[in-house]
């Protein structure tokens, strides 16, 4: 009798769970939304830094303060489109990023298949995390 109880409670947990899932994908939006951008150097560094971090805390990204970078201190990616708060949060409540990256997306002008959208080194209010 216990072992059926238990079956049971585990068919409910993973049903409701596998309804939580579909739920979840129903609202993210995985087709392209952002236009092609002609080749060439799409890099930037020494973007503005999230502020307002809990104590002992010393990095965070924020992409609902800071949309465009999320408080990250570089970026190398072809336009603004391609990295951004998407209406969606993450378990803890902050703003989830979209992350879009199209043939040929090459933001350091390598020419070597280096395709990508990406955000790069941790900062502090202070400082670069690297230095």
């Amino acid at each position: 009798m216990q072992n059926r109880f238990r079956r049971s409670i585990l068919v409910a947990i993973v049903l409701m769970a596998a309804g939580g899932a579909n739920q979840a994908q129903a609202i993210f939006d995985a087709s392209k939304t952002c236009p092609t951008v002609a080749p060439g150097d799409h890099e930037a560094y020494h973007l503005p830094v999230a502020t307002g971090l809990l104590p002992n805390v010393t990095f965070s990204t924020d992409w609902s303060q800071i949309p465009a970078t999320g408080g990250w201190y570089g970026q190398q990616i072809m336009d603004n489109c391609r990295i951004k708060a998407d209406g969606n949060v993450t378990w803890h409540g902050k703003a989830a990023a979209r992350v879009e990256v199209q043939p040929g997306d090459d933001p350091l002008a390598l020419g070597v298949n280096s395709e990508r959208a990406e955000m790069l080194i941790m900062q502090t209010a202070n400082r670069c995390a690297d230095q």
